[in-house]
């Protein structure tokens, strides 16, 4: 079936129309929800931004509004919770580590999480360093300037001139290859969802997954924990201080 080219620059324009529209109307109901946050109406504040966030929209300055809306309602695991979230998008953001601290002071377990290995916790700040986009650039920038490099190894007779478009294309590859494993990486580590915050105002941690089970210890609302295994309704869970132990799925929300 052939379609007549003016109707279709029609139903393509109407859907540019579309999204344009769409992100006005974000943009007003993020202005608005920034509006009830000034105004101390947190509770339509936090109305707005969720309902930003229930239209598929990512971004983490609306998890960070929507977090310091939490707070200012003293609602302190959601406050952490969109926090976590926010954090995610954007690891390096100075006020989202300042403001998650200040709702963490506010919960009943203060956990001393055990430290991490030296190289995990370097691989992770090179990893959060840049964003996806730049990593994937930078990965295109090294490979194409690798090629470049072995073009020159290869047309060039001078020895000193070959041995330095080989090396340093070699060295252009692996800062490529390194690149695209970042990028890969962050979105992975991004999009994954095995952490979460506790919002039960108390609950116990059993030894297996059975309520029958033995009773190991005892996490409050606002806590954080690391999803290991899942069995049915039933959680394999760590927290910080490398304390392990199963929870039920209503027990918790998924960063």
């Amino acid at each position: 079936m052939k379609i007549n080219s003016k109707i279709l620059l029609l139903i393509l324009l109407i859907i540019n129309l579309n999204s344009f529209a769409s992100k006005n109307e974000l943009t007003d109901i993020f202005n608005i929800g920034n509006t009830a946050y000034k105004n101390a109406d947190y509770s339509l504040a936090v109305e707005k931004y969720k309902s930003i966030i229930n239209k598929g929209f990512v971004n983490y300055q609306v998890y960070f509004n929507l977090g310091n809306s939490y707070f200012k309602l003293k609602d302190y695991p959601s406050a952490i919770l969109y926090y976590e979230k926010a954090y995610k998008l954007n690891a390096a953001d100075e006020d989202i580590k300042h403001n998650l601290k200040l709702a963490n002071k506010n919960i009943t377990d203060k956990i001393e999480p055990v430290p991490d290995f030296f190289m995990k916790k370097l691989w992770l700040n090179l990893l959060l360093s840049f964003k996806i986009d730049t990593w994937a650039f930078l990965s295109l920038l090294f490979l194409f300037f690798g090629l470049a490099l072995f073009i020159i190894f290869i047309v060039f007779n001078n020895t000193v001139i070959k041995k330095i478009g080989f090396y340093t294309a070699c060295i252009s590859f692996v800062g490529g290859i390194l690149s695209f494993i970042l990028a890969y990486q962050q979105k992975s580590f991004l999009t994954e969802s095995n952490s979460a915050i506790i919002f039960e105002e108390s609950l116990t941690v059993k030894s297996a997954p059975d309520e029958k089970s033995t009773q190991l210890f005892v996490i409050h609302e606002g806590t954080k924990v690391k999803i290991i295994e899942s069995l049915g309704e039933w959680n394999k869970v760590k927290i910080e201080n490398g304390n392990i132990g199963w929870i039920k799925s209503t027990t918790f929300q998924k960063i």
